[in-house]
């Protein structure tokens, strides 16, 4: 017997979503959130530089490059990458940051909450959604996993700080 073992993206959200509807955590339908490309595309293209340039490129003066990178780094699994081979990954990762960036502002704008928890904070959307709330004073957790779904922990900071990990320690 034939068994399916990738679903398309659309099926995987609606099977999470669901499973949040189940557990009766409220859900806010993706549906009428649009952000304009064309500003963000202007502004994504416009970097040039190394990765260290990436590291601190900002959008409104939020540090959305560092997820970026960060990104791309485990990606490519390269510390140091030639950008020029991944320009066009690089402005995907800039335009996405950035979108998920306002629609995470928009949202915090909407419904007012006073806390969010999003996964690691090192990656470029958990980090354009760190950067988000920071910018709102909206208080923030990261997730972290473990071995499973039922093995995992929240922190008040990203444990890719090394002054929290520092913390933790003592």
């Amino acid at each position: 017997i034939y068994k399916k073992f990738f679903y398309s993206y659309d099926h995987r959200i609606k099977k999470f979503l669901s499973i949040l509807e189940q557990n009766n955590i409220n859900t806010i339908k993706p549906h009428n959130i649009i952000v304009s490309n064309q500003k963000i595309l202007k502004w994504a293209e416009s970097f040039k530089g190394d990765i260290y340039d990436l590291k601190n490129f900002n959008f409104r003066s939020s540090n959305i490059g560092l997820g970026v990178a960060s990104s791309l780094i485990s990606y490519v699994q390269e510390s140091n990458p030639d950008l020029n081979q991944y320009r066009k990954l690089i402005i995907n990762s800039l335009m996405d940051s950035a979108r998920i960036y306002i629609i995470t502002q928009n949202l915090i704008k909407k419904i007012k909450p006073k806390k969010i928890i999003t996964f690691n904070g090192r990656f470029a959307t958990a980090n354009a959604i760190s950067m988000a709330a920071r910018k709102l004073n909206v208080e923030i957790n990261y997730h972290e996993r473990g071995s499973g779904y039922d093995k995992y922990e929240v922190f008040n900071d990203t444990l890719h700080s090394s002054s929290f990990v520092k913390k933790l320690i003592k």
